[in-house]
């Protein structure tokens, strides 16, 4: 089958002159015409562990798959998970993105966790809850987003180029 690597992209430039939002728009519009529509297209506004259970159901094809991938998951058969689709991927779109990558604030903590994670292309990434554990497949997870300049430098320290996030 195909496979899909992840791609992490953020266009920065200054505010109104760049076309930064223009060109994420016409990069989505593209996306979804590659794929007939078929791409899961996320926000990046929510914890990492929401970006794992999206991505688990991301490429189901209505409610009986998910149903399937559900009950596989519970009783961890992650040889007919893989069997059952092969690949899961979502494109999370952001504009000013920056805001994402400020560690320690809310929920981005654990999504700039699951970016690094993920980025790796992982066999699985999972996640444990008290009511499910959730199996994602060859997850794959590409960001692309857009910043000026100065609030992307406020977002970023030095640790963001030693942890693999820049």
């Amino acid at each position: 089958g195909r496979l899909y690597g992840p791609h992490y992209t953020v266009f920065v430039g200054p505010s109104g002159i760049s076309r930064k939002t223009t060109a994420l728009h016409f990069l989505r519009l593209l996306l979804l015409r590659a794929t007939m529509g078929k791409l899961k297209i996320i926000g990046a506004t929510g914890s990492g562990e929401a970006v794992k259970e999206t991505l688990a159901f991301a490429d189901c094809q209505g409610e009986n798959e998910r149903d399937d991938v559900r009950r596989l998951m519970n009783k961890r058969d992650l040889d007919a998970l893989e069997n059952l689709r092969p690949q899961r991927r979502i494109h999370i779109i952001q504009d000013e993105i920056s805001g994402t990558f400020a560690k320690g604030k809310g929920d981005s903590a654990t999504l700039v966790e699951t970016l690094l994670e993920a980025y790796g292309c992982p066999l699985v990434l999972d996640l444990q809850t008290r009511k499910n554990s959730i199996f994602v497949w060859h997850p794959v997870l590409s960001v692309l987003g857009t910043s000026t300049p100065e609030r992307l430098r406020r977002s970023l320290d030095i640790s963001n180029w030693y942890d693999g996030l820049m």
